[in-house]
């Protein structure tokens, strides 16, 4: 029985250690911790020679979440520009993403923006989505039974059928926005939005 099984989750050395018990997702500080790494996205980086500083800052989202450990936060400098490296990124550890100077992650393609697994969690917060062509409309973030927290961003220039469209798992959207009204928040009927 999956529910009585313990799992111990992408965890480092020394840091946060993850843990799930009997379906509750615990964290716990280890020796020196490693949780509190904070990596820069910006359109100006580079990934082969970026080093993920304020000043050294990686270029795609998809190679900072690669880096990242878990509870790790990713910040993102101003817009991203539209490549394949910023949409369909698995999310399988616990992650927080900020955007400051405007930022935001246009899609421009049929994938979502980020696909959080079963025993991911992820916090976006200051980010504005939007779709470069109104002919995509797969949901901008997909849900495989993890954790998504949304706060202080919007969702434009959509006709998706989702913003979010999830099989299980929680989406916590304290304040929603007009532009996230619009669309239908959650598509699938087991999803379990959370305001």
């Amino acid at each position: 029985d999956k529910s009585n099984t313990n799992y111990l989750v992408g965890n480092t050395v020394d840091g946060k250690v993850y843990v799930v018990v009997d379906r509750q997702r615990l964290a716990i500080d280890v020796g020196n911790s490693l949780s509190n790494v904070t990596f820069y996205v910006s359109s100006k980086g580079h990934d082969a020679a970026g080093g993920g500083s304020y000043d050294n800052p990686f270029l795609t989202l998809e190679y900072a979440v690669s880096k990242a450990g878990n509870g790790n936060t990713i910040c993102i400098l101003g817009p991203l520009s539209q490549n394949q490296a910023n949409s369909n990124i698995l999310i399988n550890k616990n992650l927080t993403i900020i955007g400051f100077n405007n930022a935001s992650i246009t899609r421009s393609n049929t994938y979502s923006v980020f696909n959080i697994a079963e025993w991911g969690s992820l916090s976006l917060k200051n980010i504005r989505f939007s779709v470069s062509s109104s002919q995509y409309t797969n949901s901008i973030i997909t849900l495989s039974g993890g954790n998504l927290k949304i706060t202080n961003s919007t969702f434009s220039n959509m006709r998706t059928s989702a913003v979010i469209s999830t099989s299980s798992g929680v989406a916590v959207i304290p304040a929603l926005s007009e532009s996230l009204i619009k669309p239908a928040l959650c598509s699938k009927s087991n999803a379990r939005p959370s305001f």
